[in-house]
């Protein structure tokens, strides 16, 4: 392409302990995102589970108690947050989040590169984290995160998981598994029809975008039955 100019318990849960809101003020963009309420009464354990997890395809989402008091710090995961590949831009594209994006990028929380937009990194306590990182933890609606920050538990976390149900652990790691193979696989075909990204904020973009989009709904709809939910 070229290139032409039942809801998880209050405070349990770190990486979404409310119901989706679209974007926090913490955020800042101004931008608006149509937001897909998760059915968290669909969650597939009870509320005393370590780990929750709601198989959904490219929406597959998995939290685990343990991060609201990481082992590792504050910061956690988050402390080297995931590029956004060309597969999960398609999937935020799919829920709406083209101004979102562009919001981000203008304000450099979401920087261009090769593999699609990878997350800026600011100071704070404890050292650099996420550029999404709040004070609660992660101050974006499961629609707009990576699918690595959706459905990816450290070891950590599936073996506190573990103690309590087995089988869901197991579970657990065996979807982003299967998942991030998919993805890798897609990023490879969506970057090969893409060509050279093109951020200009105009026609190439536009171009750009909506070869993301098309690409993303026909992947989607090619999830093996297992993934979809």
């Amino acid at each position: 392409m070229r290139c032409h100019g039942t809801r998880p318990r209050a405070g349990a849960f770190r990486r979404a302990d409310r119901e989706p809101e679209g974007v926090p003020a913490e955020v800042g963009s101004g931008a608006s995102l149509r937001v897909r309420r998760l059915p968290w009464q669909a969650v597939a354990m009870a509320a005393s589970a370590r780990i929750h997890l709601h198989v959904a395809g490219v929406d597959t989402l998995a939290l685990s108690a343990l991060c609201g008091a990481c082992p590792q710090g504050p910061r956690g995961c988050c402390a080297a947050p995931p590029v956004f590949t060309w597969s999960d831009i398609a999937r935020i594209l799919d829920h709406g989040g083209r101004d979102w994006l562009r919001a981000e990028t203008t304000a450099g929380r979401l920087v261009p590169n090769r593999r699609g937009l990878a997350v800026a990194r600011v100071e704070g306590e404890g050292g650099a984290r996420c550029a999404f990182h709040g004070t609660r933890g992660c101050t974006l609606d499961p629609t707009q995160r990576s699918t690595t920050c959706n459905d990816y538990l450290c070891d950590d976390a599936l073996a506190d998981g573990a103690r309590a149900s087995p089988w869901l652990a197991r579970r657990a790691g065996a979807a982003h598994r299967e998942l991030a193979a998919i993805y890798a696989r897609w990023d490879e075909e969506i970057g090969a029809a893409i060509g050279a990204p093109c951020w200009d904020g105009a026609a190439g973009e536009e171009a750009m975008l909506a070869t993301l989009a098309a690409h993303g709904r026909q992947l989607r709809a090619s999830l093996p039955p297992r993934l979809a939910g």
